[in-house]
């Protein structure tokens, strides 16, 4: 019974530790990435109509009632993370750089507690800092599609939270638990079947190819097959109760725009990790720190084209070999192996055109690259640690275990602290399973996962004859040596060769990282030009009106709500009524407005004096302001709430 209750209260702790170390980062870096964030995101529509969302949700519209959305809605993501910011800092523009901000620690932070390996310290520590270096000490390029919203990056949180439950936990409970995580996710951004679904239900079948059992994969497998049904089904469920409304979503793919996307890879990716640049992201890199950054970005790369050769094989082959040993090490790993080339096949397929800003679509395979990475380079570190802790005792020959595992087990168990195994979200227990351990680390490592016996390994061969230790001669130990010929973390030339050169790689990355984080810390804060056309609307007394939308949404929000336009669009006839995306209903049923705003050198869907005119007639006045012409009428205006059928919420079109 006591033990009982010290095994309750030990998880407990290791929850909170856990839970203490995700708070700590997500507070440490918001404000910090907030800082970068405020050097390149102004801050634009799509960005404040997701925070008015946020506002719909937080004043009590938590199913958005009256909106009309397309399937990025953002609406269980971005949306939902704005809503907790405006019940804490209120509402304002300065939500555009600090929501976004806000999720990426929390993305980054997940990422370091599913690097860290707390049975091996102090090698545990290095995964962690590979992640802190590559996405918290942001390329000019990364920092810009990183950290602006919404660009997908929360749903890579909800889709790492499945890969956790699925890689590492492995039982039903758990496959459930991710299963409903991913409809949640799906609920507001459909991409999610690209990147994160898809990889799930193909990880699976690798699953069951690798160990050549269909129960290996069942639990990922079904548990990605049944989560857009279950999406669906939430979905229907709101709608009982009244949610919002979609509306068409068009995505025409041309074969010669997917052949040219395929060419873009490779550079757009070297770019975010701060190697080169995107022409749309301000740039402030010297070439001292690109060049330390090329070192690491053929790190990245070499691990996971080493870790798509060592699938690949094993699906063949069957799991073989230390590195495939222990199956929380590499499904794991599949699964983000298979979310990069995933998302790569969204890149290509949802870039409809040469715009850089669909870059963005490749933050996923960002993310997923350096937590493999820390993964397995973190694994490589460990088993070398092993290697030279088990060089440290004397080479004995076991006759017979059976009698001293227990012992040793108890002996291991009563010493290990809880605290040793806190800060991992889901603890890698057992990373270097398939290398030779100590006695020790052996039952160390079963005494984490739950056995009560060990498995047969190459340094402990039981055999039927009474126990007894006996000191053997150097050099004959067969199956030490049958060991160190397998593994090829155990061979000597490369031990020394990592040990030497990863380390000092990291270092140089390091210090590239902290380089150009301070030169984009230099630049000024990126400068909203609608601010002077708030103050100059202000002025006049106009508060209440209608407009293109890119000239929308971000001027609400940025007013702070003092200055509400709705967006319209063209219609029949060039005449304008309510913009049928990202907006609801209440923005303009019973309302009256009283100008017309559009961008004169910024054209969008016809939306300008002609089209304005077909609608409402000739305006009494006309005024511009800068690059805004602003039309007003002898009366109030108001805006048809018509809206055109919807056939298909996805409409792909392929072209030639």
């Amino acid at each position: 019974m006591n033990r009982d209750v010290s095994a309750g209260e030990a998880k407990l702790k290791i929850f909170f530790y856990r839970l203490f170390t995700f708070v700590a980062i997500t507070a440490v870096l918001t404000p910090f990435l907030n800082a970068i964030s405020t050097r390149y995101v102004p801050g634009d529509s799509d960005g404040a109509t997701v925070i008015l969302e946020g506002l719909s949700i937080s004043r009590g519209n938590w199913l958005l009632r009256g909106w009309s959305m397309s399937l990025d809605s953002f609406w269980t993501l971005d949306a939902m993370f704005n809503a907790l910011l405006i019940k804490i800092v209120g509402f304002g523009p300065a939500l555009l750089t600090l929501t976004p901000s806000f999720i990426a620690a929390m993305t980054i932070a997940a990422a370091v507690l599913l690097v860290y390996r707390p049975d091996k310290k102090p090698v545990g520590f290095f995964g962690p800092l590979l992640v802190l270096i590559c996405l918290a000490l942001p390329s000019p390029d990364l920092s810009y599609y990183f950290l602006q919203g919404p660009w997908h990056v929360a749903t890579v949180l909800y889709c790492l939270a499945a890969f956790a439950l699925l890689g590492r936990r492995q039982t039903w409970p758990s496959a459930v638990l991710a299963t409903f995580i991913l409809a949640i996710a799906l609920l507001g951004d459909l991409l999610l079947v690209d990147f994160g679904v898809s990889a799930i239900v193909i990880s699976g079948i690798v699953a069951m190819l690798r160990s050549r059992k269909f129960s290996a994969g069942s639990k990922t497998f079904f548990a990605g097959l049944l989560s857009m049904p279950l999406a669906i089904g939430l979905r229907l469920l709101a709608d009982v109760f009244g949610t919002f409304e979609l509306v068409n979503r068009n995505i025409p793919l041309k074969l010669s725009q997917i052949g040219a996307n395929v060419g873009y890879i490779p550079r757009r990716m070297a770019a975010m990790f701060g190697v080169g640049s995107i022409s749309s992201a301000p740039s402030n890199a010297d070439l001292l720190p690109e060049v330390l950054r090329a070192v690491m970005l053929f790190v990245i790369c070499a691990v996971v084209l080493f870790s798509l050769g060592n699938t690949v094989v094993a699906i063949f082959r069957g799991n073989k070999g230390n590195f495939n040993a222990d199956p929380k090490e590499w499904h794991f790993n599949d699964l983000l192996l298979l979310g990069i080339f995933a998302d790569f096949v969204t890149f290509i397929g949802g870039a409809t055109s040469n715009n850089t800003q669909y870059s963005k679509y490749m933050d996923p395979a960002i993310f997923f690259a350096v937590v493999l990475t820390g993964r397995v380079l973190g694994y490589a570190l460990a088993a070398i640690s092993d290697k030279r802790q088990e060089s440290h005792f004397p080479s004995h020959s076991f006759s017979s275990l059976r009698p001293i595992r227990a012992v040793a087990a108890k002996s291991v168990s009563s010493r290990q602290s809880a605290v040793s195994s806190a800060v991992g979200v889901f603890p890698v227990v057992g990373a270097g399973d398939g290398f030779s351990y100590p006695l020790a680390a052996q039952n160390d490592y079963l005494s984490d996962v739950g056995q009560s016996e060990p498995q047969t390994s190459s340094l402990f061969e039981p055999e039927q004859t009474p126990m007894h230790l006996e000191k053997e001669p150097a050099g004959q130990n067969p199956a030490r040596g049958a060991d160190r010929t397998k593994s090829f973390f155990g061979k000597k030339f490369f031990r020394y060769s990592f040990v030497a050169i990863i380390p000092l790689v990291t270092f140089l990355s390091l210090i590239a990282g902290a380089v150009q984080v301070k030169n984009e810390m230099a630049l000024p804060a990126a400068s909203q030009p609608l601010k002077g056309l708030v103050t100059y609307l202000e002025a006049k007394g106009l508060t209440q009106g209608v407009g293109a939308y890119w000239v929308s949404s971000i001027v609400t929000v940025e007013s702070k709500g003092r200055v509400a336009i709705r967006p319209v669009t063209n219609a029949a006839a060039d005449r304008l009524r309510r913009y049928g995306r990202q907006s609801t209903e209440n923005w303009y049923a019973g309302h009256q407005f009283q100008f017309f705003i559009y961008n004169l050198y910024q054209p969008w869907r016809k939306v300008n004096t002609l089209s304005a005119e077909k609608t409402y007639g000739v305006p009494k006045t006309q005024m511009t302001d800068g690059p805004y012409r602003i039309l007003m009428w002898k009366n109030p205006i108001q805006v048809s709430l018509v809206m055109p059928t919807i056939k298909n919420p996805l409409d792909i079109i392929l072209r030639n």
